[in-house]
């Protein structure tokens, strides 16, 4: 999910709440789960389909593991 610098502050943004501050230098943004995975996999479709149509193929990078964070 990209949040612009002007969403930042508290805001509700489709349905997505925009907390203030930084986790590792990235904007944090707070919904129920199920709303966070279908706005991913949407996010994630539409840059497979920008970078397919710009270069002919998509790269995606997954890591595994666990956070101490979770």
């Amino acid at each position: 999910v990209i949040i612009g610098p002007d969403q930042v502050g508290g805001n509700s943004v489709n349905g997505f709440q925009v907390m203030q501050g930084k986790f590792r230098n990235s904007d944090m943004v707070s919904a129920w789960s199920e709303e966070l995975v279908e706005r991913l996999a949407a996010d994630m479709q539409e840059a497979a389909e920008a970078a397919v149509n710009e270069g002919g193929v998509f790269h995606l990078a997954l890591s595994g593991g666990s956070s101490p964070l979770a």
